[in-house]
């Protein structure tokens, strides 16, 4: 609506009733036009989840939010980097993960989340070097009215002689609408080695000690090393190329390797129960389905 229109609309509008709804229509529209660029028209670049961050470390991206970027690994890392895993082995076993939200368990991330987390870590982990870990922002739908905004889960990743590590320092931020409204970037936690964060994580295969913490063993033919040429490394931050390695399901090939697993989940199993994290009823039944692999 120009000037003149709303001049011109407040004018004829003399009833007492009247002219308090046309200074709302023309207070609405300038408000409006004044929110608009902060909607308008698709985003093209990437969300700075990590300020500290170079170009050149960002590892993958999908979307304007979810990204993974190699960096220096923290004091007493025991990476086994680079390696080549299974996304799809990855994706399932982080779909089966729940999360504390408020007083109720909810998953950790829904299917298209899981499966951008997993891509972008399989990515990162088959380039970085034994220095380096992952650190990563992946995004879950959520319902906003009529409108579908997201929330912001963050973390780490690394690969250790005990398998697959993720360890994550917030899940379900919503920062969505703040960003969109005022551009306001959220400073998300990429969780830490040393220090717990507050994520509160149910499944079998946490870390002992810790509830933000997942381990997910991975059979030997399920990561393969790889070391790159002396070409390949650049500067103080060296990133090592992964030689072609077939994706493979890390499931355990022997029976050795199974009993091993299978004893891995009940331990955990055993820690949730004693925790109070589970019901005795839901114990039993997960003990169950684990003997049943044996």
């Amino acid at each position: 609506m120009s000037t003149t229109h709303r001049l011109a609309f407040a004018r004829s509008s003399s009833s007492p009733l009247v002219r308090p709804l046309a200074q709302l229509v023309v207070s609405l529209a300038i408000a409006g036009s004044a929110l608009a660029p902060a909607y308008a028209g698709p985003v093209n670049f990437l969300y700075e989840a990590c300020s500290s961050c170079a170009p050149k470390d960002l590892a993958y991206s999908s979307g304007e939010f979810d990204q993974v970027h190699s960096v220096a690994a923290e004091a007493g890392a025991n990476n086994q980097h680079p390696a080549s895993l299974s996304a799809e082995a990855v994706s399932k076993m982080l779909q089966q993960v729940m999360v504390l939200g408020g007083k109720k368990e909810v998953a950790l991330l829904e299917e298209d989340g899981a499966r951008s987390l997993a891509a972008g870590i399989v990515a990162a982990l088959s380039k970085a070097h034994s220095s380096q870990d992952a650190i990563f922002l992946v995004t879950n739908r959520m319902a906003m009215g009529f409108v579908s905004g997201k929330q912001g889960n963050s973390g780490r990743a690394f690969i250790t002689p005990e398998g697959l590590n993720i360890i994550f320092g917030e899940t379900h931020v919503e920062f969505f609408n703040a960003y969109r409204a005022a551009r306001l970037v959220h400073k998300f936690d990429f969780a830490s080695r040393k220090q717990a964060s507050k994520v509160v994580l149910k499944s079998a295969y946490l870390q002992a000690g810790r509830k933000d913490w997942l381990v997910f063993p991975l059979q030997a033919q399920a990561v393969t090393h790889a070391v790159a040429p002396a070409a390949q490394y650049v500067g103080t931050t060296p990133q090592a190329i992964a030689q072609p390695a077939p994706a493979v399901a890390p499931m355990p090939a022997t029976v050795e390797q199974n009993f091993a697993a299978q004893e891995a989940r009940l331990k955990g199993l055993k820690r949730l129960r004693e925790q109070n994290l589970i019901t005795e009823e839901e114990y039993q039944a997960k003990k169950r389905e684990i003997l049943k692999n044996l």
